[in-house]
C-alpha cells in the first residue's frame, strides 16, 4: 500500500485510525490472520478510497505474504495505536458497524 511518510496525517494516517479503531476491539482477545486481513483490507480501502485495487487483489497478495491460514495465530493487540484526537473520531465515524 502506498502512504505517505506520517502515522497522523494523509493516507497513513487514515491507515493507523482505521486500523486502531478495529484492532481496539482485540485487546486482551484472541486475535487470528482472518480478523488482521480484514482490518488491513479496510484499512486500505479508506487510506485510498479512489485506488482502483480490487479487494481481492490485495487479499492475494496479503495471502502470498502471510499465508492462508485464517485461524493463523496473530499478535494480540496490547493497547490502542496512538493517534490524534481527529484521527480518532474521523475513523469512528467510518468504520461505525465493526465488529
Amino acid at each position: 500500500m502506498c502512504a505517505n511518510k506520517s502515522r497522523y496525517h494523509g493516507s497513513h494516517g487514515v491507515a493507523h485510525g482505521t486500523s486502531s479503531v478495529m484492532e481496539s476491539h482485540f485487546i486482551g482477545k484472541p486475535f487470528n490472520y482472518d480478523h488482521a486481513k480484514v482490518i488491513a483490507l479496510q484499512a486500505h480501502k479508506d487510506a485510498n478510497p479512489k485506488a482502483k485495487c480490487s479487494k481481492g487483489c490485495i487479499e492475494a497478495q496479503l495471502d502470498a505474504f502471510y499465508g492462508k491460514d485464517g485461524r493463523k495465530r496473530c499478535e494480540t493487540p496490547g493497547r490502542k495505536q496512538p493517534l490524534t484526537p481527529k484521527q480518532r473520531r474521523d475513523a469512528l465515524k467510518r468504520n461505525t458497524d465493526f465488529p
